[in-house]
Order: structure tokens, then C-alpha cells, then sequence
């Protein structure tokens, strides 16, 4: 009973590893969507502004503040890259988390296999002794 309630432990925790994997991954493909689609209309309004201040060459004015917007956007797109970045790192260290737990769970089926074929033999030797 012990042995099968350990299986069953093991088997729970191992369910709870991959689901927990599948979340994050959902989660971080959602998380590279919604960036991809805000750093392309960043993109977009990029080029809109740099278009609209070609069209206004000879208005100083405008010109500045066409500037300002540029630099606005581009600092926007450096923030959109870096949130990018730290979704992949932790994206990549939650999948290194997971292949550790996955050498445990291995490690510790070994461990169990090995505790049931102990317990059988005692079992035997239990039998031929009486």
C-alpha cells in the first residue's frame, strides 16, 4: 500500500509538473503575441510619423514634434524588447525548472521500481521461511 501510494504521489506531482508546463507555455505564447502585435503597431506608427514629418519638411514646428513623438516610440519599442526579453528568460528557466523536476520524477520511478522488487523478495523469502 505504501509502494502504491507513493505511485500515485509521484503520478499526482508529475501531472502537476506538466500542467503547470502547458500554463506557461500557453501563457508565454500569449504574453509573445500580444508583444509581436504591439511592437508591429509601434513599427506602423513609426513609420506613419516619419512619413507624416517628410511631408512637413518646411514646418519647424511640427517637425520637433514629430521628433519628440520618434523618440517617444523608439524608447516605447526598446520597453517592448526588454518585457520580450525577460518573458523569454523566465520562459527558459521555467523549462529548465521542469527538466529538473522530470530527472527527479525519473529518479524517483528507479527509486520506487527498486522498493517494489525489495518488498517482492521479502515477500518470497517471507513464504519459503514458513
Amino acid at each position: 500500500q505504501q509502494v502504491t501510494s507513493l505511485e500515485l504521489e509521484l503520478n499526482a506531482t508529475e501531472d502537476k509538473y506538466e500542467n503547470r508546463i502547458a500554463d506557461l507555455q500557453e501563457k508565454m505564447d500569449s504574453e509573445r503575441f500580444k508583444h509581436r502585435n504591439e511592437l508591429t503597431e509601434l513599427t506602423k506608427k513609426h513609420q506613419d510619423e516619419h512619413a507624416a514629418k517628410k511631408a512637413l519638411n518646411g514646418k519647424v514646428e511640427n517637425v520637433d514634434q514629430l521628433r519628440r513623438e520618434h523618440d517617444n516610440l523608439i524608447v516605447g519599442h526598446q520597453r517592448l524588447e526588454a518585457r520580450l526579453e525577460k518573458a523569454t528568460t523566465e520562459h527558459t528557466t521555467t523549462k529548465t525548472d521542469l527538466s529538473l523536476a522530470k530527472i527527479e520524477i525519473t529518479k524517483l520511478k528507479a527509486e520506487l521500481a527498486k522498493l517494489k522488487t525489495d518488498h517482492d523478495a521479502s515477500k518470497v523469502d517471507l513464504n519459503e521461511k514458513n
